[in-house]
């Protein structure tokens, strides 16, 4: 598919088209999509192979200018909306991962003047020849969760970007993963059927 679209269950709707993918992204193998907690923000993620490696292709779009920033060379996001010091109401916040020059893991804030937004970036552990699978948000804790291709739970805080947890989830591919919503955590369920919560 050339273009994202957004389909209502509700009634007999029709599915709408919201935006053009990229075409450096249209090759991709899509495996992550969402959008933010007040629907202003969009993210299209996939995977492609290049020179031997899985790289990652990240397309964000703006809602409200019916535009999409640059393809980002990332493997993992998801937006969080959690409360940051000094702000009155809770704040729409952008994670993502890169992995070159170095892997890192980085945070923006959403919605508010540039030089007034937050920005956090702290290294990403990463195994050579690894790379993040999934990025599920834990909007009740203010983390983000990353699970990599090799099984790797890496656990952050977004505000401080603090690195909370780095372990060995599964010696198995993880193979489906999502967020607990009210009660926090994530769920995970690798090739042999295993169910985890953390």
């Amino acid at each position: 598919p050339t273009h994202s679209y957004h389909w209502s269950l509700d009634g007999t709707a029709q599915p709408v088209q919201v935006f053009a993918r990229a075409e450096q992204a249209l090759n991709a193998q899509i495996i992550n999509y969402r959008s933010s907690a007040d629907g202003k923000w969009l993210l299209c993620g996939g995977i492609v192979m290049a020179n031997n490696a899985v790289n990652g292709l990240l397309q964000v779009y703006s809602v409200d200018l019916k535009a999409s920033q640059p393809v980002m060379p990332s493997h993992a996001a998801c937006f969080v909306t959690a409360q940051v010091d000094g702000r009155p109401n809770k704040s729409n916040l952008f994670c993502f991962t890169l992995l070159t020059p170095a892997p890192k893991f980085n945070v923006m804030e959403l919605g508010v003047p540039r030089d007034q937004a937050l920005k956090r970036q702290a290294d990403l552990p990463m195994q050579p020849g690894d790379f993040p699978m999934s990025m599920a948000p834990d909007d009740k804790w203010g983390m983000v969760y990353i699970l990599t291709k090799m099984g790797q739970l890496i656990v952050y805080e977004v505000q401080s970007g603090t690195l909370l947890i780095n372990m060995k989830a599964s010696d198995n591919f993880v193979s489906a993963s999502s967020e607990c919503g009210e009660s926090g955590g994530l769920v995970t369920v690798d090739i042999t059927g295993r169910v985890c919560k953390f």
